[in-house]
């Protein structure tokens, strides 16, 4: 079935199970694959066959998520800003396909106002993925600092509430 199949073929970076590594050899009885710590492991076709396999050699494109988390100091106006400019980046840049991304404002969390990033790199290849991502943070860091916003980290407010005691005065007894 690997052999007519050929959900994969030498070279390609798979993961099937706990499996996962590139693909060093096809062989009519089992499929070698080096791992990313540099192991080999060989697996009998049979077995591998009758797993959930993903290619990830056969990727068109990478996916970014991020979640932007912004200070709840933040007003409207400057969130509306945000998400128009990083959509702008998003629009320019060239490492991001155009076919599809999305910015929006979609959370009040527990410690930042949220802005969900999602969108896909026109590259494959890890390396120029991470690139790209780090680039696009970046870019968003500088957008967020002009807007005069800060990211958010995780936080605690307490309040403090001063109750007043009531206290009632002693009045001498009338004699």
């Amino acid at each position: 079935m690997i052999i007519f199949d050929r959900p994969f073929q030498v070279g390609d970076w798979i993961k099937a199970g706990d499996l996962e590594g590139t693909v060093e050899e096809v062989g009519f009885r089992s499929t070698k694959i080096r791992t990313f710590a540099k192991t080999l492991i060989c697996v009998p076709n049979n077995i591998i066959a009758n797993m959930a396999l993903d290619n990830f050699s056969r990727m068109p494109k990478r996916r970014i998520r991020l979640t932007v988390g912004v200070s709840y100091d933040a007003t409207p106006t400057q969130m509306r800003e945000a998400v128009s400019r990083i959509r702008e980046l998003l629009k320019t840049h060239p490492a991001i396909d155009q076919d599809f991304f999305l910015v929006n404002f979609t959370d009040f969390g527990a410690s930042s106002l949220d802005i969900m990033v999602y969108c896909f790199t026109t590259t494959t290849v890890w390396g120029e993925y991470l690139d790209a991502r780090e680039d696009v943070c970046l870019k968003i860091m500088d957008t967020l600092a002009e807007l005069g916003l800060d990211i958010a980290f995780p936080s605690t407010t307490v309040y403090l509430r001063k109750d007043e005691i009531k206290t009632t005065e002693a009045t001498p007894d009338k004699a």
